[in-house]
Formats: structure tokens, sequence, C-alpha cells
């Protein structure tokens, strides 16, 4: 049907249907994902990322609505119906997370939206149910993970509900940073601090508990975009001559030529600086 009719109302349409099945069949979650994915990535079908994230959003944000909804009603099941459109969404979005089809900042956006200074019970029930999901693939930095946690700890006495609080205070003892071996963005930010610290025992001593291969693959970029000379000592610690040969060998210039201006000069430059 979205092959032959794909426009803004009929896309609509679809995702105003989809999100009744994610609402109420939460079980087929990660299979919503991955129609998603298949939709915004087929080429007969005019659908992005944009388009289905931004209605993700919208729809996060319609949980003040369901919020004045319940406020209003005693209903049992109007109760559960406002509260399933809330914590439905919430899963839907930490999905797309774990799936790396949403990105740190929007996720930090919907976290800080439920941590606000009037949180409700159901706002900490929303944020418990997210980070469970999200710590199959947490990739927020350390500081962004303290903050959250504290904003948790400091507030936890004020939860009325005494499930969500026995569930709130297990997940602050599990609010950790994962450091992960795979994990680039760990690794430039650990480059980035030994910009500010030169501290050179600090970053070998680091660098060595993750995979060198992606290490000093990420030091040499560092280098040919920079040109500071600045991780040279670093390099020759944490490998060996024949190691670095195989990285360096492994490096298509041409590709990069596209991104780094004069990559080759430079390329032979850091060459001569490594003793290769």
């Amino acid at each position: 049907i979205l092959k032959n009719n794909n426009t803004v109302d009929v896309l609509n349409i679809f995702m105003k249907e989809l999100f009744e099945k994610i609402w109420f069949d939460e079980k087929f979650l990660e299979s919503y994902v991955s129609l998603c994915y298949d939709l915004w990535n087929h080429k007969d079908i005019n659908c992005n990322s944009d388009f289905i994230l931004q209605y993700c959003k919208q729809e996060f944000e319609n949980r003040n609505n369901y919020k004045i909804q319940l406020s209003k009603t005693t209903n049992d099941e109007q109760i559960f119906i406002s509260k399933r459109k809330i914590v439905g969404t919430i899963e839907f979005i930490g999905q797309l997370y774990i799936k790396e089809y949403l990105d740190n900042e929007i996720l930090q956006e919907i976290i800080d939206s439920l941590l606000t200074s009037d949180m409700s019970d159901l706002d900490y029930e929303s944020f418990y149910k997210l980070w469970i999901i999200i710590d199959d693939n947490n990739r927020l930095e350390e500081d962004i993970i303290i903050k959250y946690k504290e904003i948790i700890t400091q507030n936890i006495s004020d939860i009325d509900n005494n499930r969500i609080k026995i569930l709130l205070k297990t997940l602050v003892e599990q609010m950790v940073f994962q450091k992960d071996d795979n994990n680039i963005n760990y690794i430039n930010t650990c480059i980035i601090e030994f910009k500010k610290t030169k501290d050179l025992c600090k970053i070998v001593k680091e660098f060595k508990n993750l995979e060198i291969n992606l290490v000093i693959n990420e030091l040499i970029m560092n280098e040919l975009e920079n040109k500071t000379g600045l991780f040279i000592e670093v390099i020759l610690l944490l490998t060996n001559r024949v190691d670095l040969l195989r990285i360096l060998d492994s490096i298509d210039l041409d590709e990069l030529e596209i991104d780094i201006p004069n990559v080759k000069t430079t390329f032979q430059d850091l060459k001569d600086k490594l003793k290769i």
C-alpha cells in the first residue's frame, strides 16, 4: 500500500496505526522497530528516519495529555489505556536506541523531560522502564549516567508508590558506566582528556585495557586530521613495529583524501615520525 501511496497524510495514518500496536502489543516491539527500519530504507517509499523519529518524539510529548486524562478518570480501563500510551511509547523509544537508530542527544532530551522538578510516579516508572531497556546497549557518557543517578537518588524518598521506589533503589545500584572495548566514543573521550592533561601514564594504562587495534587506528586518524604529533609516543608505547606496519598498510588513503586534504603527504610525515 505504501509503495503506491506514501504521501505525508498516508504515512501519518500508518504511524497512528503502528502506535496502536506498539502500545498494546508490546511483545512485538522489536518487530515494529524492524518494520520502521525497513520503511525508511525502502527505495520505493518516500519516508526517512527523521519522519519516524519526529513522530515518536511527538507521541512522547503527548504524554502530558494522557496524564491529564489519568487525573480526570477513575475508570480502570481508561487508566490502563492512558498508562500504556505513555509507557509503550517509552519502551519503543528504548528499542530504537539499543538498535542505534536513535542517538544519545535525543535520548538525553527524553530523559531530561522525564526527570523534571515536578516528576510524578508515572515519570519515575517511565524512566525505570526506559533504563532497563537501554542498559543492553547504553552509550551514554559516564558523567551523564552519574547525573541521572544523582537525580534519582536525591528524589527517591518523594515517590509515593512503594513498588516503584523499590525498583528504583535496585536500579541506581546498577547505573554504572560500562566501558566497552569497542566503543569509539569512549576512546575519543580518553583522547580529549589526554589533550587537556598530557598524562601519558594514565592514557597508556587506560588504552592497554581496550582493543589495541581500534585504539591505534583512532590515534592515527587523529594525527592525520590534526597533525599535532601529540600521540606519537602513545602509539609507540602501545604497539610493536610489526603490528603498527600492518595497521598503517590497512589504511585506505584514497578514501581518506575526500575528507582530509593532503592526507598522503601527512601520512608520510606520520610514518617518518614513527620511524617506519
